[in-house]
């Protein structure tokens, strides 16, 4: 499983702030809608098919959201048994 990083990129001189999206292995995404990391952090691993229900063994896929010591949002994919 890999984990999401989102990272907050401040406004420079010529760029407004903004966040990065990515995985080890995978092409980052940047958007400059900082006000929701918990969505763009959900479609980046959607749209990978990381977040697709397991059938075989009836098991549901979610993100559970922590922080790095440097402030970085991380997301870790997550499974529970549906009852």
């Amino acid at each position: 499983m890999k984990a999401i990083q989102v990272k907050y990129l401040a406004c420079t001189m010529t760029l407004p702030a903004r966040l990065k999206v990515w995985a080890e292995g995978n092409k980052p995404v940047i958007t400059s809608d900082t006000d929701n990391p918990d969505v763009h952090a959900t479609a980046y691993a959607s749209s990978r098919g990381w977040l697709m229900y397991n059938f075989n063994e009836d098991r549901h896929r979610s993100l559970t959201k922590g922080q790095l010591p440097n402030g970085d949002l991380v997301y870790v994919i997550t499974e529970s048994n549906n009852i």
